[in-house]
């Protein structure tokens, strides 16, 4: 077979669009990522190149699958998805990430989280969050600390079958919270 790389690429590629549609714990994918593996190379031994083929197949688009899983749905204890809708109001610190996206009557904001304050009680946090501020505003820049309180929530997923999945939009670049925040309530640096 020429281009063995490519193939095997489409179906690692295959595996991570498999992932984007159906959810498998991540236990017991690796446990069947495992087993195809394992049958693969007793075929090997057997020498029956068709089945062993076929195994092979099996384990690059399971692997591609396992690939998305663990990067999409493990977290570390401290991570902001342990924080998200508590219901009750939150005192945030973080990093601005990216450029400010302003248009013109919002303006959303990408922070690396830093603290999270919860009933007075702080967390050392990681991962990203948006803050939606609803209006326009410059005031703020790349690398700018910011603390502000709000309600952190989950972005939502797609309603309606074949539409637009925020959510999932959103976790590929990492982002996994949103906080809405009226200016009035003025942000501190």
């Amino acid at each position: 077979m020429r281009r063995p790389a490519f193939y095997a690429l489409l179906l690692f590629i295959s595996g991570i669009l498999l992932g984007n549609f159906f959810e498998l714990p991540v236990v017991l994918l690796f446990s069947i990522f495992s087993l195809t593996l394992l049958f693969c190379v007793l075929f090997l031994l057997r020498r029956e190149r068709g089945s062993a083929n076929l195994f092979l197949i099996l384990s690059i688009i399971l692997a591609g699958f396992f690939r998305h899983e663990l990067l999409t749905r493990e977290f570390p204890s401290d991570h902001v998805t342990s924080f998200l809708n508590l219901n009750s109001k939150v005192t945030i610190v973080g990093k601005v990430v990216e450029e400010s996206d302003i248009r013109k009557n919002k303006t959303f904001i990408t922070l690396d989280t830093e603290k999270i304050y919860v009933d007075e009680r702080k967390y050392s946090t990681t991962g990203q969050i948006i803050l939606k501020i609803k209006e326009p505003t410059f005031k703020f820049d790349y690398a700018d600390n910011i603390k502000f309180k709000g309600y952190l929530n989950e972005p939502t997923s797609r309603r309606n079958p074949g539409a637009f999945d925020y959510k999932k939009y959103l976790n590929r670049k990492k982002i996994y919270g949103i906080v809405s925040y009226l200016m009035r309530n003025r942000l501190k640096f």
